[in-house]
């Protein structure tokens, strides 16, 4: 439903390519579906720290009743998921280069290019962006994993942070999600770098629907902690 937001929305666009920044499945009622609709738009896709974890499940350090739940949701999440689902996961990279011109560089990535478990923020402090970039170049760096959509300078370089399809974070200290989904447009257009935040609303009765359609455990509590209701 959410990515199905996001594809109609981008009809407007003449896209070129498809970068998904990871963490594909992971909490939600439909991972095979996301799977499936990401094969067939042919998209890249980088390695998030979820899906690392897909491919080698373990109990996670379980401090409260909500992790607790997270974590069941998270291996109901993996049960779901057929051999070439899995076969699928494993072709993701850790970082994705690519051209917008012949002097400008796109670098994508999860959290940081050398860790799908670092996060960057609008507050990360110059020294430790400094750390989290050595050794790579490039003239926009895009990543995801904190689920704010976020695009800031350093030196000669522009990071950006598309937000999530999926599970974008709320803004303020409310559990649900806004009803909305977020991605990101970069292109070159007339010697100009173009950097895109969107975000388009989502139906939330039919997230609902395919929640309660599904035979994901604590349903009800990830309707209410999803949009603020009960099914």
């Amino acid at each position: 439903m959410t990515t199905e937001s996001v594809l109609s929305d981008l009809k407007t666009e003449h896209i070129d390519h498809v970068v998904c920044l990871g963490d594909i499945a992971a909490d939600g009622p439909q991972p095979r579906e996301v799977i499936a609709q990401l094969k067939a738009l042919n998209s890249s896709v980088v390695m998030g720290n979820m899906d690392a974890w897909f491919l080698n499940p373990h109990p996670h350090k379980v401090r409260n009743e909500k992790a607790q739940r997270i974590t069941e949701i998270q291996f109901w999440g993996v049960s779901q998921l057929s051999p070439d689902d899995l076969n699928y996961l494993r072709t993701f990279r850790a970082t994705i280069e690519m051209s917008l011109d012949i002097t400008t560089d796109l670098l994508c990535f999860h959290g940081s290019p050398g860790s799908n478990e670092e996060g960057i923020s609008s507050t990360t402090p110059d020294d430790d962006l400094k750390q989290m970039l050595s050794g790579h170049h490039a003239t926009v760096f895009a990543g995801g994993h904190t689920h704010i959509q976020m695009v800031r300078r350093y030196k000669h370089m522009t990071i950006l942070n598309p937000g999530s399809v999926g599970a974008p974070l709320p803004r303020t200290d409310q559990d649900r999600h806004p009803p909305w989904a977020e991605y990101a447009v970069i292109g070159w257009e007339n010697s100009s770098l173009r950097i895109e935040l969107r975000r388009v609303p989502v139906d939330v009765n039919l997230v609902i629907q395919a929640a309660l359609d599904s035979n994901m455990p604590h349903v009800d509590w990830w309707i209410q902690n999803w949009n603020g209701t009960t099914g």
